[in-house]
């Protein structure tokens, strides 16, 4: 447990944490505009195709929007597993929690 809590004392953790928050942004910012054009193209493909292939053009536009959700989801997730962890008396380092981290990018960029 010692090294959960001692984990972010080390600089070199601390970079490696803010660039996992950096593509984790990166993330949640262009899934959705990725999502955005391939649906677009898949209801093309849609309109554009065969009426038989209607039924599975439309489950993987489901899909998309589900795999869209989900990796805009996963910070505030780990967020609040490393908070419940933490409230059951757990100690883990606070550079573990997305919120955290996200400020150390802040006062570093300052």
């Amino acid at each position: 447990m010692f090294f959960l809590v001692s984990l972010c004392d080390n600089s070199d953790i601390k970079n490696i944490f803010m660039v996992i928050v950096n593509i984790i942004k990166l993330f949640c910012f262009f899934a959705p505009i990725l999502a955005i054009i391939f649906i677009t193209i898949d209801f093309g493909k849609i309109v554009v195709g065969n009426p038989d292939d209607a039924r599975k053009e439309v489950s993987l536009v489901i899909k998309r929007l589900i795999y869209c959700v989900a990796v805009f989801l996963v910070p505030y997730v780990v967020s609040f597993v490393i908070h419940v962890i933490r409230d059951s008396g757990i100690p883990v380092s606070s550079c573990f929690t997305y919120d955290k981290a996200k400020n150390n990018i802040k006062e570093k960029s300052k």
